[in-house]
């Protein structure tokens, strides 16, 4: 037999003070497609400034971080940052 006592468990309905208004739900999904669409843009503007040659050095270098055991984060960086880098 579970539980002789009261419950303990509140759940939130829509009718509760601690539920999201509409308007709220609304605002935070309207930011998020902003943010979202922005992110996008940035991405494309950042892929568009590399030369094919670095994009595929990037592409090798993520595919590499993927698989490996142990990833180098900082020696990744360390080996885009020279290729992208003048001199």
């Amino acid at each position: 037999m579970q539980g002789s006592g009261p419950a303990t468990n509140t759940i939130v309905g829509p009718g509760s003070a601690a539920a999201p208004s509409q308007e709220t739900i609304h605002r935070h999904m309207a930011e998020f497609q902003h943010f979202a669409q922005e992110q996008r843009a940035f991405r494309q503007s950042m892929l568009a400034a590399l030369t094919p040659e670095h994009r595929q050095l990037l592409a090798q270098i993520a595919s590499d971080l993927v698989i490996a055991p142990n990833p180098d984060l900082e020696g990744a960086s360390r080996r885009l940052d020279a290729a992208l880098s003048p001199g």
